[in-house]
């Protein structure tokens, strides 16, 4: 496999004492931006590990939200639930609801 043409670009990092290094293919695509400068055959690297990626990206997990639209987590704690079992399905536990026996 060939790798296509691309270019190392070098640019002040704007209200900072840095320089991006970032490759940048032919067409436009950005391949990597990094702080520090690229090594001897670090770039060649990348790009075929750029181009090999056929794979796309796992989704985003879907953001539940309350009825306020904050986000909240799936298993997060509701309200407690109280006693469970059959005194509390036949309320025999409030007072004055004692069986006739």
């Amino acid at each position: 496999m060939t790798t296509p043409k691309y270019r190392v670009d070098s640019s002040p990092l704007a209200g900072a004492p840095y320089r991006v290094h970032t490759i940048t293919l032919a067409d436009g695509r950005v391949v990597r931006s990094q702080l520090s400068p690229y090594g001897a055959g670090e770039v060649e690297q990348y790009v075929r590990d750029y181009l090999l990626a056929t794979s796309a990206p796992p989704a985003p997990l879907p953001v539940l939200t309350r009825g306020s639209g904050k986000p909240t987590r799936a298993t997060s704690p509701g309200r407690p639930k109280g006693r469970r079992g059959e005194a509390w399905r036949d309320h025999s536990w409030l007072p004055g609801r004692e069986d006739d026996a």
